[in-house]
């Protein structure tokens, strides 16, 4: 039987098949639209397999912020090219994913690996994240994998923010609160509040504050630390101030508060983080104060979990 162009389109938008593999499924099915679908899924799910070995370290990080709900989403979803990424398809995807994401409470808060088991609404039907990655895998013909995501509910005196990175490599999202129903609204709040934002897509701290910082972590930088200064031949007796000391820089490399405000290089007073909020908090009248963040890089596979900052 003859199939339509508008068939093939009306498939291909459904499913998010290719062009040719939608009029293929068709053919398949005479015309039949459901049993259509159900041979893409599961000829992709094959064809997945075949892909799900291959590095997918390229694609986009996003983000959506629904104000009426107070809720906030990051997500990272990853190709193997960027010429995929760069698609207004893949764009679409990854936004309209993150929108998903953000209206199932039962994913919960905080900042996690995506599960492929994890259901979410696309296309109006319940489907797991790995059901819409093999899709999306077939579609763009390509390793697509839906990697992880932030999901901040904030709090009552709190605001979200979230900053991409222009090319989508890098992006935040941001949970800072303020007492001041006034000074929250105020448009010197609104920049400072972009500002961190920017500070930690920028400057890459791990954690909010020096006691997030993992145990592990710090036992290792001074481990580090003082096998260094053996090798630089220091004396014994001040082994243990120099590693302190080096451990104090690496606190104000990874801790946000610690850190200098990169908006102050080159300026004669330079101030941390923390020093900014205070200052803040005296000129617009309300205590202001970071509760947590969470930042992807892009093709960052560093991490079998990726980090997060905390706050309940």
């Amino acid at each position: 039987m003859e199939i339509s162009a508008a068939q093939v389109k009306a498939l291909r938008v459904k499913t998010g098949a290719g062009m040719m593999d939608c009029k293929k499924a068709l053919a398949q099915c005479k015309g039949d639209m459901e049993a259509a679908g159900e041979y893409l899924r599961k000829t992709g799910q094959d064809a997945a397999l075949e892909r799900g070995g291959r590095t997918a370290a390229e694609g986009l990080v996003d983000a959506c912020l629904l104000a009426d709900a107070g809720l906030g989403v990051l997500v990272e979803v990853n190709s193997e090219t960027d010429f995929v990424a760069r698609t207004g398809e893949f764009q679409t995807f990854v936004k309209d994913l993150a929108n998903q994401i953000a209206g199932v409470e039962s994913l919960g808060q905080g900042v996690a690996v995506a599960k492929k088991d994890c259901v979410v609404d696309a296309n109006g039907q319940a489907r797991t994240l790995g059901e819409i990655a093999t899709e999306k895998s077939a579609g763009f013909g390509e390793n697509i994998v839906i990697r992880r995501f932030a999901r901040f509910r904030k709090a009552e005196t709190a605001v979200l923010e979230a900053y991409i990175h222009p090319g989508g490599r890098v992006g935040v999202l941001l949970e800072v609160d303020c007492d001041s129903d006034p000074a929250r609204e105020t448009e010197d709040f609104g920049v400072l509040v972009r500002d961190v934002a920017m500070q930690i897509a920028a400057a890459s701290p791990l954690v909010v504050q020096r006691d997030e910082v993992d145990q592990e972590l710090i036992e290792k930088e001074r481990r580090i630390n003082r096998e260094i200064a053996i090798e630089e031949k220091k004396p014994e007796n001040v082994i243990d101030k120099i590693v302190e000391g080096r451990l104090q820089k690496f606190y104000k490399e990874v801790v946000l508060l610690e850190q200098e405000f990169v908006k102050d290089q080159g300026a004669k007073n330079k101030r941390s983080i923390q020093a900014l909020l205070k200052e803040k908090s005296g000129e617009l009248g309300g205590d202001i104060a970071i509760r947590r963040f969470a930042r992807f890089q892009l093709g960052d596979l560093s991490e079998e979990t990726p980090p997060e900052s905390q706050a309940t």
